[in-house]
């Protein structure tokens, strides 16, 4: 968890902000934040409100995982990294963000149950786990736009989500609210019935951990 120090530093790109206007800019009304420049650009051509959800912060310095501080700019569910010496749209990196928040949980997605291959589902060996309908039709649906071709290849789906790190699982996610989620690298599948998936919303749930909203 950050110290009482860090947690001083980012909440103020959290506090809401004066409706803002201007050439590449959009303001949000509905959380009170902004977006602009390369993030703008991105949020727009990768998926925009239904993968990312809206602006939840300002854009504050944050240390990567490789320990460098980046600028970066956290959503309803997922964090934005800007890195300006990668070319568009490699400039803008997703985080961990399944990880992360499992691991503010203080939760080891290595000791999840291992579903193994399953016929009819999509194996991925490096972490032992299958993916299943209705999810695998979710996750083959959606991606990040690499190649300029129609439909999501398996990389950009992969790009996007990353590999599974849970089976399906029974979990509580409000108070009396059971539904069966998947974890990934990079996201939560919710499973809520007549297959209608929807994407966790892990940047409030992280930030809230940390204090910051």
């Amino acid at each position: 968890m950050p110290g009482l120090r860090e947690v001083a530093q980012a909440r103020p790109a959290f506090a809401p902000v004066a409706p803002v206007s201007g050439p590449g800019l959009r303001y949000f009304p509905e959380t009170g934040h902004s977006l602009r420049g390369a993030f703008l650009s991105y949020w727009e051509a990768q998926g925009g409100l239904p993968i990312f959800g809206f602006p939840t912060s300002e854009e504050l310095s944050e240390a990567g995982g490789d320990g460098q501080a980046y600028t970066v700019q956290y959503f309803e569910r997922h964090r934005f990294e800007f890195h300006p010496e990668n070319a568009p749209p490699y400039n803008v990196q997703l985080a961990r963000i399944g990880d992360d928040v499992l691991r503010a949980g203080s939760r080891d997605w290595f000791a999840f149950p291992k579903t193994g291959p399953k016929s009819g589902c999509l194996y991925f060996e490096s972490t032992a786990q299958s993916l299943c309908e209705p999810l695998l039709s979710y996750w083959r649906s959606n991606g990040l736009e690499f190649d300029g071709r129609s439909g999501k290849s398996y990389a950009e789906s992969l790009a996007l989500f990353g590999q599974p790190l849970s089976p399906p699982q029974v979990e509580e996610l409000a108070p009396g609210v059971f539904v069966t989620v998947q974890w990934f690298e990079r996201a939560r599948f919710e499973d809520h019935g007549a297959g209608r998936v929807l994407l966790g919303l892990l940047g409030n749930e992280l930030t809230q951990r940390r204090g910051w909203r």
